[in-house]
């Protein structure tokens, strides 16, 4: 990460991410640093503990696709399958016994999908289970097997087909026509976007902003040092959840976030309103709950209120981050009140 200049707003949305577990969608004219950004992120998360280790080693033997030598993998596994890869390599299948496909290689890590909209759509509308439950079922012939995919996955998109569209620039050069840009953006369904909790849009640095590196929460930070934040934010989370099946705010129910992890009161009136307005459905605000946790535990406070929802929401919507926002990531209770 300290070879990204700028950026402020997205390298915060990927902390969170990564803090929580949250799935990431990054929309972006080509060379606008999706791809830079996406294979940052393994670098961010903590070593696997041992439970995760020794499952995350499981579905590798399954496969076969355990490094020589290796006995047991450590570390947070990161798998980027192209678009024209079989539907049985991403999501599991084959001839014969059925194996796990990239889904589950990259279970408690990252699974990257470049190019998202250039996915075959009955692979983009199989994710729909992953997504939601953390597991992909599998059926060939006589034989059914479940593997586990609690993966974090993180899109990248172009805004268009030819990846020339600037929508916050006058000097873009895209030659395609408006109606094949909806056509473009409408290969990923409502309930596929509707699964995807953090969305940002990742605009090429100006000359004048690669000049600029002495801004507040602008320079260069390292992956070493944001590893240190989201390892405590994930540290929060396990003492929250002992006992509990769930490892990071993105596993967690919406019952059970309701019931035994409100938000304050004024944060929750102000996802109501969300809900009833129309702009949000129940499940994104299961999903708001959710990044709110995980906003809160990045900032050390004990409960999500406004500030937290309102950060969520600004997440979820591509909606330009406050800096005042960023500026209090890391900070103590003390700090935050």
């Amino acid at each position: 990460m300290a070879d990204v200049i700028g950026m402020a707003d997205t390298r915060y949305s990927i902390e969170v991410a990564a803090a929580g577990g949250h799935h990431l969608m990054l929309t972006g004219p080509k060379g606008s640093g999706k791809t830079t950004l996406a294979e940052r992120i393994p670098g961010l998360l903590p070593d696997l503990t041992d439970d995760e280790s020794l499952e995350l080693t499981a579905v590798h033997s399954l496969c076969g696709a355990l490094p020589p030598g290796a006995s047991r993998l450590t570390r947070p596994p990161f798998r980027a399958p192209h678009h024209s890869a079989s539907r049985a390599g991403i999501l599991g299948g084959g001839s014969g016994r059925v194996r796990p496909g990239d889904v589950s290689k990259a279970h408690l890590g990252v699974l990257f999908l470049d190019e998202f909209p250039l996915f075959p759509r009955d692979v983009v509308e199989a994710l729909r289970e992953p997504l939601e439950a953390g597991e992909i079922s599998i059926s060939r012939g006589e034989e059914d097997a479940t593997y586990p995919a609690r993966t974090m996955f993180v899109f990248a998109q172009n805004p268009c087909p030819c990846g020339e569209f600037h929508p916050y620039s006058r000097d873009h050069h895209c030659t395609c026509r408006e109606v094949k840009r909806r056509e473009y953006r409408a290969k990923i369904s409502g309930p596929i976007a509707d699964r995807i909790d953090i969305t940002r849009f990742v605009e090429p640095l100006s000359p004048a902003q690669r000049g600029a590196q002495d801004l507040p929460f602008d320079r260069p930070e390292s992956s070493a040092s944001i590893r240190v934040r989201v390892t405590a934010a994930r540290l929060r989370q396990r003492e929250r959840y002992a006992g509990m099946p769930w490892r990071l705010n993105a596993h967690v129910p919406g019952p059970a976030l309701r019931d035994l992890w409100p938000l304050t009161d004024e944060a929750a009136s102000r996802l109501d309103v969300e809900v009833y307005s129309g702009r949000l459905t129940r499940r994104g605000a299961v999903r708001v709950h959710r990044v709110a946790w995980s906003v809160a535990d990045l900032r050390g406070v004990p409960r999500p209120g406004i500030e937290e929802v309102d950060v969520a929401l600004r997440l979820r919507s591509a909606t330009p981050l406050r800096l005042a926002s960023v500026s209090m990531r890391g900070a103590s209770p003390a700090e935050s009140a």
